[in-house]
């Protein structure tokens, strides 16, 4: 909590041009210190959540691991019986933990993931997880540090000590999540895409086969700033990927889409496509980070909700498109850091997210600080500040403010720091908008984008007021 009101009250500091008298020392100071709070933040959470409280052994990683050995063997990796058969042979402690989970082992990614993770499924269990938790943190490291290379001074510091607090990796990497690893690649093939094209396609592709809702608008990026040579390579990779991964099964006689479908179904049903409504009070059903909870919440129909949001997404979709194709390249750095911006804002508009997926808004941080002079970057980054608490967080301080009220405390101060809300804790309407705010700030920062670009489109090239940024972002 105090590294959140820490950062927003940060924000005046940051304009930090050594030219300018009014920049006294006392604030950078306080600025600096500020940065190292949300560094102690950052290493606390790392070493409170992601190691002491970590579920690695029972986490995520568990059915990419199966699914995918399931495939490398020639069996069926989206039955659930076959993939604890796959844990027996594999690891006796993995087998108890798959046997003990109540909701089973249920394979959701596309058959592109197999190939692309192959590697990870020929290795004993307890090796597989470590790699894959090593090349995690090795690539959110790199991705912080491409982006670092494009600031400096103060704000290189804010970004590096944000990045360190943001809630979305630990979340992903205490759980092992494979987003813990495709998000950061698919990041840090975007920011190599001009300087080292065909490492960065290879990279973005793999990334786009493992997990495509996450990083399939970078192809669009690609394509509407017409990087025609990565966007080729980019879909070649991915389509090798998803013929490799099909074909294999088709060699072994398997079929996969209907199964597939049935897997999605089971998922994604109690979340977005249940009977009666998108979300109902659990707290469990309020971690699905895009804005379809919200229409429903105003409209309570499931159908306006999902329809609502892919409209919406449509629409901001082509609006960008046109801004940039509706000028000469190559763009304006302002536009194209710009566009990179959206397109990472709408990966979370209509698409199935969960939070620990906002890692990729790190990219709209980067801009806003390249941007910072302009009022809209201002804004980008203090309502990004929000991105350093667990999404869980917010509701329990809700809860924690009410509780106040009341003679008796429903929920301790001890919450704050607990390592999760309980999935069947039921969750009133305060709750409710808590959860609901992040997303809120996401949508309105991708219409503002949207807005800024489509303005920033329409006008000549001399006409882009580019004299409210810093030399460094243009």
């Amino acid at each position: 909590m105090h590294s959140v009101s820490g950062s927003i009250g940060s924000i005046a500091l940051l304009d930090s041009k050594v030219s300018k008298p009014a920049i006294q020392k006392w604030n950078r100071f306080l600025l600096q210190a500020i940065c190292m709070l949300l560094l102690c933040y950052g290493g606390y959470r790392t070493l409170y959540q992601d190691v002491l409280l970590n579920s690695w052994l029972t986490g995520d990683f568990r059915p990419v691991y199966l699914s995918t050995r399931a495939w490398l063997t020639g069996n069926q990796p989206y039955d659930p019986s076959a993939l604890i058969l796959e844990a027996r042979q594999a690891d006796q402690a993995l087998y108890q933990s798959v046997s003990n989970d109540i909701h089973g082992q249920v394979a959701i990614y596309p058959p592109s993931m197999f190939p692309a993770l192959a590697f990870l499924s020929a290795m004993p269990w307890g090796l597989a997880l470590a790699v894959d938790l090593a090349l995690s943190a090795i690539a959110y490291f790199a991705m912080i540090w491409l982006c670092s290379l494009r600031l400096t001074g103060l704000k290189r510091l804010y970004f590096i000590a944000f990045a360190a607090a943001s809630a979305p990796f630990h979340g992903a990497f205490s759980c092992a999540n494979v987003s813990a690893l495709v998000v950061p690649l698919a990041c840090v093939s975007i920011l190599c895409v001009d300087s080292n094209p065909i490492f960065a396609s290879v990279l973005l592709g793999a990334a786009v086969a493992i997990k495509p809702p996450v990083a399939a608008l970078f192809i669009l990026y690609l394509a509407i700033t017409r990087r025609w040579k990565p966007f080729m390579l980019t879909m070649l990779t991915s389509a090798l990927l998803f013929g490799v991964g099909i074909g294999w099964m088709k060699w072994h006689h398997l079929s996969w889409l209907a199964e597939y479908r049935a897997n999605v179904a089971t998922l994604v049903s109690p979340l977005v496509n249940k009977a009666d409504g998108v979300v109902w009070n659990g707290a469990a059903n309020f971690r699905v980070f895009n804005i379809q909870p919200v229409f429903y919440l105003i409209t309570h129909s499931l159908n306006f909700a999902i329809i609502a949001s892919y409209i919406l997404l449509i629409a901001l979709l082509v609006a960008l498109s046109w801004s940039a194709l509706s000028r000469p390249i190559p763009l304006p750095s302002l536009l194209d850091s710009e566009l990179l911006s959206v397109a990472c804002l709408c990966t979370f508009i209509a698409v199935y997210q969960h939070y620990y997926s906002a890692m990729s808004l790190l990219l709209v941080v980067l801009w806003a600080l390249q941007a910072w002079p302009r009022f809209l970057a201002k804004c980008v980054v203090a309502g990004a500040s929000i991105l350093i608490l667990p999404l869980s967080k917010l509701p329990v301080m809700v809860m924690l403010i009410r509780d106040l009220l009341k003679p008796g405390f429903r929920i301790s101060f001890h919450s704050l720091f607990r390592h999760d809300l309980p999935s069947d804790i039921y969750l009133g309407l305060p709750e409710q908008i808590a959860f609901m705010f992040p997303i809120c700030l996401v949508v309105i920062c991708a219409v503002a984008l949207t807005w800024d670009c489509w303005r920033i489109g329409r006008v000549s090239e001399t006409e882009i007021d580019t004299a409210s940024l810093p030399a460094s972002a243009t």
